[in-house]
């Protein structure tokens, strides 16, 4: 008698899996579990940040050149393209680093989370749970960059109106005056970034069977270490 043959396993698509992380969560991890690669979600945040830069680049150059006159650093029309062309370079190498540093820095904490808490998983998938954990965060930043670009790039007069032009995190409850950099860690935390807080505690649940408070504090504690990390 021969042996039935068994079937073979299909491996969802990263795309799918991508789709899945905003409308379904729960099959977006059970599927990441079988296939826990994140080479196409790093391309597609790589994209989100390219075009969130190209959006809000015309307004931070006119800002930080506006902040050069009022300091006695120069003129406010003399060397746009030169300060736009810095700052692409800049914010895009950013864009390409960070991410990965990020991601790496939540499989060590989730690594210590499953120990404690969870049942042992591989350090790539933990890597790979982060990685789609931090989509939804990604596309609050292209939301974000394009009500700021629906502005005057020219129009704003500091940085506080930079970053209230985008009233749906905790920048806006930063008074006027205080320092930027205050205000992009309070940016950090927002609607976009406590959806993908949640959804990567729901991926921790789901892979690493880690209770549901264990999974919420170790995904807002990365949330909070890499925002101190590269706001520092």
């Amino acid at each position: 008698m021969k042996p039935t043959p068994q079937a073979a396993i299909v491996k969802p698509a990263p795309l799918v899996i991508i789709r899945d992380v905003f409308i379904a969560p729960g099959r977006a991890f059970s599927a990441l579990a079988a296939n826990p690669g994140w080479l196409l979600v790093y391309i597609v945040v790589l994209a989100l940040g390219a075009a969130s830069v190209a959006l809000t680049l015309p307004a931070v150059a006119h800002l930080n050149l506006r902040l050069a006159t009022a300091g006695g650093g120069g003129t406010a029309t003399t060397g746009l393209a030169a300060e736009m062309q810095r700052l692409a370079g800049e914010l895009l190498g950013y864009d390409a680093i960070v991410p990965v540093l990020a991601w790496g820095i939540a499989a060590i904490v989730f690594s210590f989370a499953c120990r404690f808490g969870g049942q042992p998983v591989p350090f790539r998938t933990l890597f790979a749970i982060a990685a789609y954990g931090s989509l939804p965060s990604a596309l609050g930043g292209l939301v974000e960059s394009a009500v700021i670009r629906l502005h005057d790039p020219a129009s704003f007069a500091s940085y506080h109106a930079f970053f209230a032009a985008f009233p749906l995190d905790l920048a806006i409850f930063a008074p006027p005056g205080a320092p930027p950099r205050s205000e992009s860690f309070l940016s950090s935390f927002g609607v976009f970034d406590l959806w993908s807080a949640l959804v990567t505690a729901y991926g921790l649940v789901a892979v690493a069977k880690v209770g549901l408070v264990a999974a919420l504090v170790a995904a807002f504690a990365v949330d909070l270490v890499v925002t101190l990390a590269f706001n520092a």
